[in-house]
């Protein structure tokens, strides 16, 4: 007489288990961070669309005015040597729209562009979709960064979309070919039978920043415990367009002495080393015992 097999049971790994719950939750959170980052993207623009959408800064005035002269065939004056021409020329190319409004249309599309690519680059960095959500999240809800999408006509995050398709190709997007990234934007650090990579011109170094605001910082060395060696000041904003005093005789920088002395000062005195006020002298860059910029 036949007896039939019985079959034990399956029993299912620990570590298994484990590894589902661990996907399930990381999916479950990703999808938490990206429906905020999207809801907060949203409530945002559209609060300070209600607020300040009609409102017009020095930039915008000036973008609107090279972009209303472009459209009158007058491609001249949108070269200069202070503004940036692109969303001047964006803004011209955009039909039934007058240029303020363009303008209005192209800074709100490329802060949104923003905030997909640093969901993208930082995905692509660290292989994950929840800190890539968590990058997004902080970007959206940063101090200030939707309300100048709306109230300003910046070139800001037009060039934070374009540098961003660069970091994502030197950084191996897999989409090559991908209609984000410009070809001529994949192609001008490519070298024949090397891939994608960087021509590194200088040898590596460690760098540190002091910023005051989105103009004015500087990099600098610190080789030693009490040592700031300044490497790019910004003069943004401590008086460059009135130069306190000449540089030395045989100054070899671009950037005037007094720029490195005053940023010497500045960030050895941020970071609780003797400083040594720089002497300017009696002019606007200079209002001793306190400086205007601090």
């Amino acid at each position: 007489m036949a007896t039939a097999m019985q079959t034990p049971p399956t029993l299912t790994s620990p570590v298994l288990i484990s590894s589902k719950e661990k996907l399930k939750h990381s999916v479950k959170r990703k999808r938490v961070l990206i429906s905020a980052s999207l809801l907060m993207c949203t409530l945002q623009l559209l609060w300070f669309a209600s607020k300040c959408i009609h409102q017009i800064d020095a930039d915008a005035i000036s973008y609107t005015g090279i972009a209303s002269e472009l459209k009158q065939g007058l491609f001249h004056v949108s070269i200069n040597g202070f503004r940036s021409p692109l969303i001047s020329w964006l803004m011209a190319a955009i039909p039934g729209l007058p240029p303020f409004q363009s303008g209005k249309l192209i800074t709100i599309l490329t802060y949104a562009g923003s905030v997909v690519l640093l969901y993208a680059f930082t995905k692509k960095l660290w292989h994950s979709d929840v800190v890539a959500g968590f990058a997004a999240l902080m970007f959206v809800v940063a101090r200030g960064v939707a309300f100048d999408a709306v109230a300003l006509i910046s070139a800001d995050f037009l060039f934070a979309v374009l540098y961003t398709c660069l970091l994502l190709d030197i950084a191996g997007l897999p989409q090559r070919r991908s209609p984000l990234v410009p070809a001529w934007l994949r192609s001008w650090h490519s070298f024949p039978g090397e891939g994608v990579r960087l021509a590194l011109v200088k040898p590596q170094r460690h760098l540190y920043g002091y910023s005051i605001a989105a103009k004015r910082y500087a990099l600098y060395e610190k080789p030693g415990r009490s040592v700031v060696r300044i490497v790019d000041p910004k003069a943004h904003g401590i008086g460059f367009l009135y130069p306190p005093k000449n540089s030395e005789k045989g100054w070899d920088s671009e950037v005037p002495e007094w720029i490195y002395e005053m940023w010497e000062y500045i960030v050895r005195s941020a970071l609780g080393l003797k400083a040594k006020a720089p002497g300017l002298g009696r002019r606007p860059a200079d209002d001793a015992p306190q400086y205007h910029y601090i």
